[in-house]
């Protein structure tokens, strides 16, 4: 050993304590535990591997697993052969001591890159909104391609042989001379800062599209309550009670999406200061102990404590925040479930939850509208209907009154932001069927043909008439509701290609009561 390697010994001497060393193996095994629990969690799950977040999850939680299990061997690894002044044993060889240290490198960095995935994913749900689809083909995919055969096969090719035990009680280094080490730290001090200020940068914009979002909605109540109220002088009592009716009910969904943006927001900034939180201290003790930061040697202990505590337990930081999202969703299906009782189904029985498919990819845009909510198309133009039909010059005109509007994006069924469901996100298109926004005036009108289609009650109706001959009813139908059947397809309910909100457009409003049609209204 040379007296480079003494002197380096020399910085780590606390290391060689047995209370230290035992705090890291433990650290390191509540986090191999915790990531087991997160890929259990998927695996029982009824959407398995089929969302971004989950496969998200799973190669974090895999790559954890990387990491935390030679950890958990510590110094069990190192060669027998050799003398450390370690106070727990050795019983490895130079193979172990190597496979130890190249598994703790590949560790470190998928756990970074997947890290990094798992923000570019928050930042794509709450500011570019971008659909699920195109995340996969153009962010999702080129990282496993570029990521697993780097960070897995490079380092098995570069650093067999050329690793030797370090002062650390696991194997993850080599010793090299003061002039290589000086240019590595120029380049690891700018790697270091690029990355932390990428990270920062992402979670303040990601806050920035939340407040953004948030003002923009708070916006929207405020217009939709003046727009509608402004009407109610001129209407019957049945029409302002349906007017306060739609109030209420668009109020709800925009604080509904209000709720899930912030939910999102929050679980992406809880996984960014986790991983900051990991990373941390071994960065501190690095420019403590090249000099580049001065300070005692109690210090540099303490920091060396903080070190072995939070450096391992990357796994157990994840799995908090993945099962706490889990919990708030038990907690929407069922809002009597305490905390305890959704913990407990979300751990032991996780195939129950319905739909649970966590921070979800969604085009805002269907609800946000670049930023202005006037350019919302969900919802029926109201016919006025007149009791003097008007000349042959305003036939056009009928006809546009007459029309009904449902310009949905194909993608509608990813309206909503978080824990979203088919079953809520049609129960927001019904209310926005209630309200039109003008694109000039941005005023929203109701007409009698609403109040026609909202009343009705009696209609006798089967699910085989809708999906091929149209609509016999026993009460004459409303020119909204035929212009809705104009376009029927066969068998849309047995069509995988078709979301539930696509096939809401094929069935009028007044037949959600019908027990036919009823579970594809729900």
């Amino acid at each position: 050993m040379t007296n480079h390697d003494s002197h380096f010994y020399d910085d780590y001497t606390y290391y060689f304590h047995k209370e230290v060393i035992i705090t890291g193996m433990s650290m390191a095994t509540i986090s191999t535990l915790s990531s087991l629990l997160i890929l259990s969690i998927i695996y029982r799950s009824r959407t398995k591997l089929k969302t971004v977040y989950h496969r998200i999850m799973t190669t974090l939680s895999t790559s954890d697993l990387i990491l935390s299990i030679p950890l958990v061997f510590s110094t069990l690894a190192l060669p027998k052969t050799q003398s450390f002044p370690f106070e727990l044993p050795s019983y490895g060889n130079d193979t172990t001591c190597q496979l130890q240290g190249i598994a703790i490198i590949i560790g470190y960095q998928l756990i970074g890159w997947f890290s990094i995935l798992l923000n570019i994913f928050h930042l794509c749900i709450l500011k570019f909104e971008m659909q699920e689809m195109k995340f996969r083909k153009w962010i999702e995919i080129p990282f496993y391609v570029l990521g697993v055969p780097i960070f897995c096969i490079l380092p098995i090719l570069t650093a067999w042989g050329n690793f030797q035990a370090t002062p650390l009680p696991w194997c993850a280094g080599k010793f090299e001379d003061a002039n290589e080490k000086s240019k590595k730290d120029v380049r690891f001090i700018t790697f270091i800062g690029i990355s932390f200020g990428l990270l920062f940068l992402c979670m303040g914009l990601i806050l920035k599209s939340f407040y953004t979002k948030k003002r923009n909605i708070q916006k929207e109540i405020r217009r939709v309550s003046v727009s509608l109220i402004d009407q109610e002088e001129e209407m019957s009592q049945d029409q302002q009670e349906l007017i306060q009716d739609a109030i209420r009910e668009k109020k709800e969904i925009l604080l509904h999406c209000q709720e899930n943006s912030r939910k999102v927001t929050i679980q992406a900034v809880m996984y960014i200061l986790a991983f900051t939180l990991v990373i941390m201290f071994g960065f501190i003790e690095w420019f403590l102990n090249r000099g580049y930061i001065h300070s005692s040697h109690s210090s540099r202990q303490a920091v060396a404590v903080l070190r072995m505590i939070f450096q391992p337990l990357q796994g157990f930081f994840n799995m908090m925040i993945f099962v706490h999202q889990k919990v708030l969703t038990a907690q929407i299906n069922d809002a009597d479930l305490t905390y305890a009782e959704a913990l407990w189904i979300v751990v032991f029985y996780p195939g129950i939850l319905d739909h649970d498919e966590g921070p979800k990819i969604s085009n805002l845009e269907l609800l946000l509208g670049n930023g202005s909510f006037s350019t919302l198309r969900f919802g029926r133009q109201v016919e006025q209907e007149t009791s003097e039909i008007g000349d042959v010059d305003n036939d056009d005109d009928e006809q546009e009154r007459r029309a009904v509007s449902f310009d949905v994006d194909e993608d509608v069924d990813q309206a909503s932001t978080g824990n979203s469901y088919d079953g809520q996100l049609s129960q927001q298109l019904s209310a926005f069927t209630r309200l039109v926004a003008d694109e000039d005036e941005g005023d929203v009108e109701l007409g009698d043909a609403l109040i026609e289609t909202t009343t009705s009650s009696d209609i006798d109706m089967n699910l085989n008439t809708i999906q091929n001959e149209g609509v016999n009813t026993t009460e004459p139908l409303t020119p909204s509701t035929t212009s809705r059947l104009e376009h029927p397809i066969d068998d849309f309910e047995n069509n995988d290609d078709l979301s539930l909100t696509e096939k809401m457009q094929f069935i009028p409003d007044e037949l959600c009561d019908n027990d036919d049609v009823s579970t594809v209204c729900r």
